[in-house]
Parts: C-alpha cells; structure tokens; sequence
C-alpha cells in the first residue's frame, strides 16, 4: 500500500502519532514522556506510529514567469 505523500518518508517524531508539538516547536514524546531534541527518530523507538496529518509537505517550486512573447509563434 502506498503511504500518503510517498513511499520513502524519513521516520521523525515532528509527525508521530506519541510526537506533539508545544508552543516552542519542540516535541513531546507522549511514550517517553520527554521532549526528544532530535527530530529523527532511533531505530530503537518501538512506539513510532506514522500519522499523515501531523507531516508538513516540502514547499512547492515557483514556476517561472513567463511573458507573452513566449508563446507566439
């Protein structure tokens, strides 16, 4: 099955269902019951859960302007 925003998606705890995110952006493992400083997740943590609403995709690329010379023939 096919992950929502890819296949490859590098595991962090930023977009883990145990990962929430307080006022200053730093997550709180709701599992450890710590703040983890790191944004990757070990391959130790058992308790990682993917959640597709917590990920924020990357930014889009702007497309280039174009003028109206560009399409005339």
């Amino acid at each position: 099955m096919k992950r929502l925003f890819g296949s490859r998606i590098a595991p962090s705890c930023s977009y883990c269902m145990n990962g929430k995110k307080d006022v200053t952006m730093e997550v709180f493992c709701a599992e450890k019951l710590r703040y983890i400083k790191d944004d990757s997740v070990s391959k130790k943590c058992r308790k990682y859960r993917y959640d597709p609403y917590e990920r924020v995709p990357n930014a889009t690329l702007k497309l280039p302007k174009y003028d109206r010379k560009d399409f005339v023939l």
